[in-house]
């Protein structure tokens, strides 16, 4: 009898329930857990949106590192987020056009970030055409004249999506005369 009693208790969980009432508290508890799980979602939601938007406002009250560390939070918390993406890369890139002397590591954080929402979404034109700016941009301002290359490629992938967004056009043809010169 003891062999049987041992694999009979060997198969209930701990603290002695039986499989159906654990089971059944799973059940009970499984919509608490959901919960629980949209919630810490939503509210990572907010704080992105709230570091966006105070990012933005540092920007326009003309406080670019501040704008920055906001931008970047916002980043780290919803990585999904191409506005995010943008406007951080439009930020590092405005920063790029005044201080020359941290202009290749500005234009390499924008390429970067770039890079990230390509990963993220490989069939979204628009992360194609922010890589292919950036890209381009590490060309132009970096001196990286081995970036043409990439630029050219981004940007004809996020034309190949998009074929009727001019502004993708052009900077493809900007693109297309660099690698003439």
């Amino acid at each position: 009898g003891s062999l049987v009693a041992a694999t009979r208790s060997a198969r209930r969980p701990a603290g002695g329930a039986s499989r159906p009432a654990a089971i059944a508290a799973g059940i009970r508890w499984a919509p608490a857990v959901l919960a629980a799980g949209v919630l810490a979602l939503l509210s990572r939601m907010a704080w992105a949106d709230f570091n966006a938007g105070r990012g933005l406002r540092a920007r326009r009250e003309g406080r670019p590192r501040e704008a920055a560390a906001h931008l970047e939070r916002a980043v780290a918390l919803n990585g999904w987020s191409a506005s995010y993406r943008s406007n951080l890369a439009n930020l590092l890139w405005d920063g790029a056009e005044t201080e020359t002397e941290n202009r290749r590591i500005l234009l390499a954080r924008a390429a970067e970030i770039a890079w990230e929402g390509v990963r993220r979404h490989p069939a979204d034109s628009m992360s194609y055409w922010l890589l292919g700016r950036a890209e381009l941009r590490r060309c132009r301002w970096g001196g990286e004249a081995g970036r043409l290359e990439p630029a050219r490629l981004a940007l004809e992938a996020a034309a190949g999506m998009n074929p009727f967004f001019g502004p993708i056009r052009q900077d493809l043809d900007d693109a297309m005369k660099g690698a003439q010169r």
